[in-house]
């Protein structure tokens, strides 16, 4: 990682503190109680014991509703028996949705696109963000510069992306040209 990321994940970390302590009592509450979170997470462990969840579905909070969303990919023993909990427990704090692809799945896009961190550079890519969405179930790659000696066209350096996954994986990928960003933190 190099120091112009380091600065950037420290300000960003400055700047979250100080809007988390800017907030007034006032205000409407927006968002989880972390209380509501560990209960989640000791159901999941409950549920789930050495096997994890991520193979079955998702799951995030959901900033404007204050819920925490639960994404099923299949239904099974398992999720049915997470859902019965999770109702019995947490009744008005979780939602469920059923998803295409599980965090596992979105996890080894994920992977695979880092792992080919030093090809993307040869081409000629810069790459100024990578992280994964699990609401709207994509992966983003976004880029600010390539060489267009090496990919003429933002269509190019896209296509160029879909060969690191398989074929049923590419519609997780979200490729997209940003000229002119220098590097956003998230995941």
């Amino acid at each position: 990682m190099n120091l112009s990321r380091i600065r950037i994940c420290l300000l960003a970390m400055i700047l979250t503190m100080t809007t988390a302590c800017g907030v007034s009592s006032d205000r409407p509450k927006i968002g989880i109680d972390p209380a509501d979170i560990q209960a989640y997470s000791r159901i999941v462990k409950q549920v789930y014991r050495d096997v994890p969840f991520s193979q079955d579905g998702t799951f995030y909070t959901d900033s404007q509703s204050g819920k925490i969303i639960v994404g099923i990919k299949q239904d099974n023993d398992r999720t049915r028996k997470l859902k019965h909990e999770l109702r019995q427990n947490l009744p008005d704090q979780v939602e469920f949705i059923e998803v295409t692809y599980s965090r596992a799945d979105l996890n080894k896009v994920f992977e695979k696109i880092q792992s080919k961190q030093q090809d993307i550079e040869e081409a000629g890519i810069e790459m100024t963000h990578l992280g994964i969405q699990i609401s709207e179930q994509k992966v983003n790659f976004v880029f600010n510069a390539f060489d267009r000696q090496k990919l003429e066209t933002e269509k190019e350096v896209e296509t160029f992306m879909e060969q690191f996954v398989a074929k049923q994986e590419k519609a997780m990928l979200n490729v997209s040209y940003e000229p002119g960003m220098t590097s956003e933190v998230g995941g």
